[in-house]
């Protein structure tokens, strides 16, 4: 997770971010397109999405850890595009999935999703 202080400063690179040290990602405005996996995702958690746009993805967004918010979320897997593919792949195969949770007990906030 992204850190308010710089570990490094003292010489403790290699140490933990305590939690109450812990900043949030804030990523505003982004858009996605012709992504055979994942628009966006997360492995620490703690981050602010507002305004996040993705069409003809395999997967729109994923958290693989607690603690994030979406605000004016939309994601449209399949446009009705054409894709172009590489030889010997298929648009069967890449998987069309708004949004996954990683593991339980994670708390997320969603709103004005479409």
């Amino acid at each position: 997770s992204p850190c308010l202080i710089d570990m490094c400063q003292n010489g403790g690179c290699g140490g933990y971010c305590q939690s109450y040290n812990k900043a949030w990602n804030k990523i505003s405005n982004s858009k996605v397109f012709l992504v055979p996996s994942t628009g966006m995702n997360s492995w620490s958690g703690r981050a602010e999405i507002l305004g996040f746009e993705a069409h003809d993805v395999g997967l729109g967004i994923e958290s693989l850890s607690g603690g994030f918010g979406i605000d004016n979320f939309l994601v449209e897997c399949r446009s009705g595009e054409t894709w172009v593919m590489p030889p010997d792949a298929y648009v069967s195969s890449v998987p069309a999935n708004g949004f996954f949770w990683y593991d339980t007990g994670q708390e997320h906030i969603i709103t004005n999703a479409l």
